[in-house]
């Protein structure tokens, strides 16, 4: 059994954004929607095999708003529907590739009175890779 992961990083791979490690990340979110299910057939108790129902991932990041020019213009991938390569790296451990991405929903901002401004956007994934 190995050690437990206590950082991932995050780098971009864009034509218009260039390649970038993500510093303003404060969380992440990987999801997929595809599933595997049991396969029944008449008059059997048991399973007789399985399916794969393929689905779409989803990324979602939380990011650090900035005053300035921003780290990553997520809109403009938002409104040009560009399709970037995300790395997921566990520090010390494995990593991750997430090919044909695109952003799937725009930038939602949130913040708060204490100062603390955020935003949510989401990406949708082709496929993951491992690294």
């Amino acid at each position: 059994m190995g050690d437990v992961a206590s950082q991932s990083r995050w780098t971009i791979h864009s034509v218009t954004q260039g390649n970038k490690k993500l510093k303003r990340v404060e969380s992440s979110k990987v999801s997929h929607d595809g599933s595997r299910e049991a396969v029944m057939a008449q008059g059997e108790d048991l399973p007789i095999g399985t399916i794969f129902k393929p689905g779409a991932i989803t990324i979602s990041l939380t990011v650090y708003e900035e005053k300035g020019t921003p780290e990553i213009d997520y809109l403009k991938l938002w409104k040009s529907g560009e399709l970037v390569t995300f790395d997921r790296e566990i520090v010390g451990g494995k990593a991750y590739q997430y090919i044909d991405a695109q952003v799937s929903k725009p930038p939602e901002p949130d913040g708060d009175n204490a100062g603390k401004h955020m935003f949510t956007v989401e990406f949708v994934a082709r496929d993951v890779l491992p690294l």
